[in-house]
């Protein structure tokens, strides 16, 4: 499986791991069925981020007793002359899942918070960001600044949801209220939110996986598979963006069950 750094960037792909329960736990204990997208989407990102990482071995440090050949071949010229080489199809294609599930977990965030049911709508909702995402990513486009373009249509189709979601909640309320002005509803719907607990902690984790990513790891190093580079990815990259999903989630489902109860209470201004 490669040395400790290698090892590293594998296991941190373990941080979606409270995310995915607290998903199933919604799912299980709670019977939100829509958040089964969230759980399935974690779990497609954790199962292709690690095997893509075992497959990412440089065939020169391959060591056959201890490493994956999941995507290394022993190609031999002939009986005497034999050498290790990388499956370039196998591994473009895990490497090009990882990222597109990943910048699918990305947009869903959005989604999640807009609280979009049934869970038919939601699916296609995402799947519609998804096939942006994807066409981002076709052929060399993925190795370019260009790709960021498709995901950040991908995204902003997701938050345009979640506008939507506030402006519909907030036509619902002056239906029957209507002395309250937008500034006033997002003040109330704000108060709600779980920030100390889950936004906080979220955002910080966050912040500190994108400086790590862009202003550091990305950046600094010259060869790119180094140790250094290789404990950077996991540890101040990979670690605190997988593990900012759990409080992600944790506030999507929190902060939508405390709107309903606000909204059905009537002794609430507006509300």
């Amino acid at each position: 499986m490669g040395d400790l750094a290698q090892i590293c960037v594998i296991l941190t792909n373990l941080a979606l791991l409270p995310a995915i329960g607290y998903a199933c736990w919604v799912v299980a204990i709670k019977k939100d069925y829509s958040f089964t997208l969230e759980a399935a989407t974690a779990m497609a990102v954790l199962a292709f981020g690690v095997v893509f990482h075992i497959c990412d071995v440089d065939p020169a440090n391959f060591n056959p007793d201890s490493d994956s050949t999941l995507c290394i071949e022993n190609i031999c010229v002939n009986e005497t002359s034999c050498a290790f080489t990388r499956d370039e199809n196998k591994f473009e294609i895990l490497q090009r899942a990882s990222f597109e599930a990943t910048y699918t977990l990305v947009a869903l965030i959005a989604i999640s918070l807009a609280n979009i049911k049934p869970f038919v709508a939601k699916f296609f909702i995402l799947g519609a960001a998804y096939v942006v995402i994807h066409f981002g990513f076709k052929d060399d486009r993925r190795f370019k600044t260009e790709r960021f373009l498709f995901a950040f249509l991908g995204v902003f189709w997701s938050i345009g949801w979640l506008f939507a979601r506030i402006l519909i909640d907030f036509r619902s309320y002056r239906h029957n209220n209507s002395e309250i002005n937008k500034s006033e509803f997002i003040q109330i719907i704000a108060s709600v939110a779980p920030l100390k607990q889950c936004l906080i902690p979220a955002t910080v984790l966050m912040l500190v996986a994108l400086v790590g990513n862009f202003g550091f790891a990305d950046n600094h190093f010259d060869t790119p598979k180094s140790k250094t580079y290789l404990y950077v990815h996991a540890w101040v990259w990979q670690f605190p963006f997988f593990l900012s999903f759990y409080f992600i989630y944790k506030f999507s489902y929190v902060w939508n069950q405390q709107k309903q109860k606000l909204f059905e209470d009537k002794s609430v201004r507006g509300y």
